[in-house]
């Protein structure tokens, strides 16, 4: 009697497209390591990696009304600047008090600067406290939106012109605060429609009345807004054009041995999953029941 308790169909051998799907895996990992490097060769992929390396920026403006008295600057005529009106346009008699916070402002160093501010306030101080900070040396850090050369008037100072520009307040962007200030930095844009973030030290002036165009409304309005001079803009220029800064050899090296090594990885997972499994050495061997090979089966059944 034949006894099938033992027998196992035959192994298929992988023909077709099944034999050629671990070799199509592998193009296809061979191809990711291709894509990672060209990604990794463009150096605007990396800016995240820059913008870690930044300084941070310091620590917001207290809003709160200082325990102390403020510095006061030398050279600064308190006489003058009682002439100062908050909520009103350019007055005349406010001629004195401007030119001589110019003229104080041309003496002073960048470490007097340093030395004489009151540190960085925001733009509700400057409009609740003016009478507190007028003459006063402040320091802002916002956004120029736009930016002009304007002609000075007639003035001993020796200021021939200086710049009016818009400057969107960080701690309060939809206010802003005009600044005029006597250099800007090599290759500053000027026009409208600028985003150049600044820092600054300057002499706080007075709350100013502007005529300001409402796109909603489609009229002009009356609107107030700090008014500030500034001797200079600490500005950071914008990065040289992509082409030029080609990423590190460092960083380029890193990411590349990384992909290699995820390709690898990755390689190995479907050798893994599509190589033939090793024959167990105690199965049985698998023979082909063919009619008629039987010894008993050719003795119908019955030894001999």
């Amino acid at each position: 009697m034949l006894d099938f308790t033992h027998s196992h169909p035959p192994r298929r051998v992988p023909t077709g497209h099944k034999a050629r799907r671990p070799l199509l895996y592998l193009v296809v990992a061979l191809g990711l390591v291709v894509i990672l490097m060209d990604w990794a060769r463009k150096p605007e992929h990396w800016r995240w990696f820059e913008a870690l390396s930044e300084p941070r920026d310091e620590t917001p403006a207290d809003p709160r009304l200082p325990s102390g008295a403020l510095p006061e600057v030398p050279g600064v005529n308190r006489q003058y600047l009682t002439e100062v009106r908050d909520d009103t346009p350019t007055r005349r008699a406010e001629r004195d008090a401007w030119f001589e916070l110019w003229d104080v402002l041309l003496r002073l160093s960048p470490d007097d600067l340093r030395k004489f501010s009151v540190g960085r306030v925001s733009y509700v101080q400057l409009m609740g406290q003016s009478n507190l900070y007028r003459g006063k040396l402040v320091r802002l850090q916002g956004t120029i939106r736009r930016i002009e050369r304007i002609a000075a008037p007639d003035n001993a100072v020796g200021i021939k012109h200086y710049y009016e520009a818009w400057l969107s307040p960080r701690d309060n962007p939809s206010s802003p605060i005009l600044v005029y200030v006597l250099n800007l930095p090599k290759k500053f844009p000027a026009g409208k429609d600028l985003a150049e973030d600044v820092a600054l030290v300057g002499f706080f002036f007075k709350r100013y009345v502007y005529l300001a165009g409402d796109p909603a409304a489609k009229t002009d309005a009356l609107r107030t807004a700090p008014v500030v001079l500034a001797k200079e803009l600490q500005w950071k220029p914008p990065p040289p054009p992509v082409a030029e800064r080609p990423p590190g050899a460092a960083t380029v090296t890193i990411v590349l041995v990384a992909a290699i090594g995820a390709s690898l990885l990755f390689i190995w997972f479907v050798y893994s999953r599509t190589r033939r499994p090793r024959r167990d050495e105690h199965e049985p061997s698998v023979s082909r029941a063919i009619p008629g090979s039987d010894p008993d089966e050719e003795n119908g059944g019955h030894s001999q």
